[in-house]
């Protein structure tokens, strides 16, 4: 009997049923936009949704999400519109936002902060984030922008008209559908381009507290190992999701959606795992999409 227990207690596994491809939920979209100083909730901790968003608001989002972000000079001494003046707290992006073309005021000199950004000015410059000109629009304004935003998938889950105003949750979901395209002419996802990656459909195997070999603040998984930083919840080993990456550290897990079982094994033999359940033996039927993994070894 102590034989039986000691091969019962030496190994147990977890499986991990996820459904691939699961959408990535409102909540990891905040996430995500806030660790890269995109965009984020208010300091009450709530994100408000369908609040409008103002002209002035996405020019700072806008940079944010540029590689311009690093010009942005608090407290320039310079106006850049005749109304925004330089003590407008969003003067310094808007002079950005301006200088580098990505969005532009009317023709009188002005350029209307506080009006509502539309679909139509907002996919203007997510388009041009992208890399896309006006040589690439065989229409004119905004006719062609809008057919490319959405023949590039910019305007997924977005349903208004392109001269309505945008919420805040629309707002969100085209700045997250333009860091999931393609650069133009490139495979290569915005994302990348202001130094983060998504590597998708990753299971968290190990770390340092499961198995000796993973070194202090890492995680092995099943796309190779990762540094990880005071974000990382050990809790999520074992769990399968998407991971976004910075510099080779795991700055988010976004866990898709499955079931989660632990089994002890009494014994795997060919295709037979048998495993201790309910007070007896029983022959664990898996499907062979299932990966296990046991001293980091698939």
């Amino acid at each position: 009997m102590k034989k039986l227990i000691s091969l019962i207690l030496s190994l147990v596994l977890m499986f991990s049923f996820a459904a691939a491809g699961a959408e990535i939920s409102e909540a990891d979209v905040n996430s995500l936009i806030a660790e890269m100083d995109i965009m984020s909730g208010y300091p009450d901790g709530e994100f408000y949704p369908d609040l409008p968003v103002t002209r002035a608001q996405f020019a700072k989002i806008a940079v944010n999400a540029s590689k311009y972000k690093n010009m942005v000079a608090p407290g320039i001494a310079t106006s850049p519109f005749a109304d925004v003046t330089y003590s407008h707290w969003a003067a310094p992006y808007i002079k950005v936002a301006s200088v580098n073309k990505l969005i532009l005021g009317y023709p009188d000199s002005t350029f209307l902060p506080e009006n509502t950004v539309t679909l139509a000015e907002a996919v203007t410059v997510a388009v041009k984030l992208l890399g896309y000109t006006d040589s690439d629009f065989s229409t004119s304004w905004p006719y062609g922008q809008m057919g490319v935003a959405t023949n590039i998938g910019l305007l997924d889950s977005i349903d208004g008209g392109m001269n309505d105003p945008l919420t805040r949750a629309e707002v969100r979901t085209l700045i997250y559908n333009t860091l999931r395209a393609d650069v133009k002419d490139s495979g290569n996802e915005y994302i990348s381009t202001l130094g983060y990656s998504v590597v998708e459909d990753v299971i968290l195997i190990a770390t340092n507290n499961e198995n000796a070999s993973v070194g202090a603040g890492k995680v092995y998984t099943s796309s190779g190992t990762y540094e990880t930083d005071g974000n990382f919840n050990p809790a999520d080993v074992g769990r399968r999701g998407d991971i976004i990456v910075k510099e080779g550290k795991i700055k988010l897990f976004f866990d898709s959606a499955q079931v989660s079982h632990s089994y002890t094994v009494y014994s795997a033999t060919n295709n037979d795992v048998i495993v201790y359940s309910d007070g007896g033996l029983t022959n664990l039927d898996l499907d062979k999409s299932v990966k296990a993994y046991y001293n980091l070894q698939e």
